[in-house]
C-alpha cells in the first residue's frame, strides 16, 4: 500500500519500553496524535491497562484481560485527554507473538474512542505496538479497525524524531444549541410578560440541569468541592424585567445580560441568541448559546465575554422585550404573551384625541 506511515515516539516512551526488560507481560494505550499530513504520527505517552482482578494481581497474559475491560479504560483515558490528542492505539509487551489476538482489543478500542461518523479528523487509522521483553519495538498500522468489514492492515515504522516534539494548545468557544420544548398555552390566554418570562425559564432550567449532568459527567476528571478540575460548568441565570419596554425590530443586535454576577455565574447571552416560539409556531423551542470559560482565569473570562456579548450592562428589558416580540412570533396571537407597545401606537396617543375632537366640532357644526 505505498510507504510505511512513519510513526514517531516521544523519547519518554521508548525508555519507559526499554527499562521495562523485567517484564514479561503487560498490555497499554498509545496517546498520540495522527496527523493529517505526512510529517507523521505521534505517540507521545503509553497508559497500561490496570488489572482487573479485585485482588490487584498484574495479568499474565491476554487471558487475563477482557476485552470490554480495555474498551472501558480506553473511555475513561480518552475523556481526559486535552482537544487534538486522543487514543491512537494499544502496545502489548510479550515474549511472544499476540499480534493477531490483540487485533479484537484494538478495535474494541477503537470504538470506545471514535466519534461520530459526520466528524471529519483525517486518516481513520490505529497502530499495534509489539515490544519485546528487550525493548525492541515494532509497529502495526490498521485502517477502520472499528469495522471488521473494512479493516486493512497498512506497513508502519518507527521513526526517530529529529527534533523535541512541541504541540500548542488552542482555546475555543463552543456554542451548543439544546432544543428545549415549551408547555403550551392556550392562544387566548394574556400573560403578563413577567410571568410569561418566568415560566419560561423554570421549563428552560428543567430542561439544562440533566444536559449540565450530561456534559460534566463526560468528563472523568478528578473533583474538588464537586466542580471538575479542567473546567467549570456554570448555571445560567436570567431575570425579567421590572418594566416593559418596547424595542424596535430593526435589527437583531440588543443589548446583552450582565455577566458574571456575585458568586462567578455567567448570564444567558441574547442579542437574538434565545428566541423562543409559541405553540402558536410549528416548532416551539428554546435556542440557547452556552458558554463555557475556564474558571481559574476569571477576570480574563469576563473580559472576553464582555468581547462577545458586546458592553456590560445591569438592563435586562431590551433583550427580553426583543425575544418576546422580536421577529419570533409565530402569529398574531402570539402578542397576547407581551403587553407591549411600539412607536406607531405612541403616535395615536397623541393623534387619536385631536382627531376626536374634529369630529365633534363638525358634528356640532352639522347639527
Amino acid at each position: 500500500m505505498g510507504n510505511p506511515r512513519q510513526v514517531i515516539v516521544d523519547d519518554q516512551v521508548t525508555k519507559l519500553w526499554s527499562s521495562g526488560a523485567k517484564v514479561t507481560f503487560e498490555l497499554g494505550l498509545l496517546v498520540g496524535q495522527v496527523s493529517s499530513s505526512n510529517s507523521g504520527d505521534f505517540v507521545l505517552a503509553v497508559v497500561p491497562v490496570p488489572s482487573e482482578s479485585e485482588t490487584g494481581e498484574a495479568p499474565a497474559g491476554l487471558g487475563d484481560v477482557s476485552v470490554d475491560w480495555v474498551q472501558e479504560v480506553a473511555q475513561q483515558v480518552d475523556r481526559l485527554l486535552p482537544g487534538g490528542i486522543s487514543v491512537v492505539g494499544l502496545y502489548v509487551t510479550s515474549a511472544t507473538d499476540v499480534s493477531t489476538q490483540c487485533v479484537p482489543y484494538l478495535r474494541a478500542t477503537a470504538e470506545a474512542v471514535a466519534l461520530p461518523s459526520n466528524v471529519n479528523v483525517g486518516d481513520n487509522v490505529h497502530y499495534l505496538a509489539l515490544v519485546s521483553p528487550s525493548g525492541d519495538v515494532t509497529f502495526q498500522g490498521f485502517y477502520d479497525v472499528a469495522d471488521v468489514n473494512k479493516t486493512q492492515m497498512i506497513p508502519a515504522e518507527r521513526k526517530t524524531p529529529t527534533t523535541g516534539i512541541k504541540f500548542k494548545q488552542y482555546r475555543t468557544l463552543i456554542d451548543l444549541d439544546e432544543p428545549t420544548p415549551f408547555v403550551n398555552v392556550a392562544p387566548n390566554t394574556a400573560i403578563a410578560a413577567t410571568e410569561l418570562a418566568e415560566r419560561r425559564m423554570d421549563e428552560v432550567e428543567k430542561q439544562l440541569k440533566p444536559f449540565f449532568r450530561r456534559v460534566e459527567d463526560s468528563i472523568a476528571v478528578l473533583k474538588l468541592t464537586g466542580d471538575t478540575v479542567a473546567q467549570h460548568m456554570n448555571l445560567l441565570t436570567l431575570t425579567p424585567p421590572e418594566t416593559k419596554q418596547f424595542v424596535e425590530d430593526v435589527s437583531d443586535v440588543f443589548e446583552p445580560n450582565a455577566v458574571f454576577k456575585e458568586g462567578g455565574t455567567i448570564r444567558l447571552a441574547q442579542r437574538g441568541l434565545v428566541p423562543w416560539r409559541s405553540a402558536a409556531a410549528l416548532s416551539p423551542h428554546f435556542s440557547a448559546t452556552i458558554h463555557v470559560f475556564p474558571d481559574e482565569d476569571a477576570a480574563q473570562a469576563v473580559k472576553n465575554a464582555l468581547e462577545i456579548l458586546g458592553s456590560g450592562t445591569d438592563s435586562d428589558i431590551a433583550s427580553w422585550a426583543a425575544m418576546e416580540i422580536g421577529g419570533q412570533l409565530g402569529s398574531p396571537m402570539d402578542l397576547t404573551f407581551g403587553v407591549t407597545e411600539s412607536e406607531h401606537f405612541k403616535y395615536v396617543y397623541y393623534v387619536a384625541p385631536a382627531v376626536l375632537v374634529l369630529i365633534l366640532l363638525l358634528a356640532q357644526y352639522i347639527m
